[in-house]
């Protein structure tokens, strides 16, 4: 029975220590001016930083187009109207940047911009703004189904390091989830 408290006491005290050095790094300051600091959710109140994400997507109706080629070269045109949520999550208000509206092929992964690149304002801290759009979508005839996403803060065929992008919080959670829409 003593070895058994003693035990429980050094399981509790190598808690406590951990605790302690938890907590050391927490309050650790960052130093690097371009480093995202990753305090963990302990800290109250919004990033300094602009942070702009797509918090919702939705399609809403599939128009088909003309069809072009001969055979089994034959490709559609589909006009996919949507709905969007964007998001800035920071304190402060985003600089203007585009939107970008993606579409890949039924079981691909490689997104190709849908034209329609737009133009997004300036966003306030805090706020979010919905935002409706067609993406243009041309897949050969006999695909029935498209993958589509949004890429807020992209590029559009702007060069980079030209291209300047908004300097945010966070910067790898600018695509919204991945939404399949059927083309039938």
């Amino acid at each position: 029975m003593k070895n058994l408290s003693l035990f429980f006491l050094v399981k509790i005290f190598g808690f406590f220590l951990i605790s302690i050095s938890v907590q050391a790094q927490i309050s650790t300051p960052n130093n690097n001016e371009y480093q995202v600091t990753t305090t963990p959710s302990i800290t109250v109140g919004l990033c300094p930083k602009p942070d702009l994400r797509v918090t919702a997507f939705t399609a809403r109706h599939v128009t088909k187009g003309e069809i072009f080629g001969e055979g089994s070269h034959q490709i559609r045109y589909y006009y996919i109207n949507y709905r969007a949520t964007i998001k800035n999550a920071g304190s402060v208000a985003s600089e203007k940047c585009n939107l970008d509206q993606q579409f890949s092929p039924h079981n691909q992964n490689n997104f190709t911009s849908g034209g329609n690149c737009l133009s997004f304002a300036p966003l306030a801290g805090n706020s979010s703004r919905d935002v409706d759009g067609v993406i243009t979508v041309i897949v050969p005839v006999s695909h029935t189904a498209v993958k589509l996403r949004l890429h807020i803060d992209a590029a559009c065929g702007e060069q980079l390091p030209l291209y300047l992008k908004v300097n945010e919080c966070i910067e790898n959670n600018n695509f919204s989830a991945i939404v399949t829409q059927s083309l039938l």
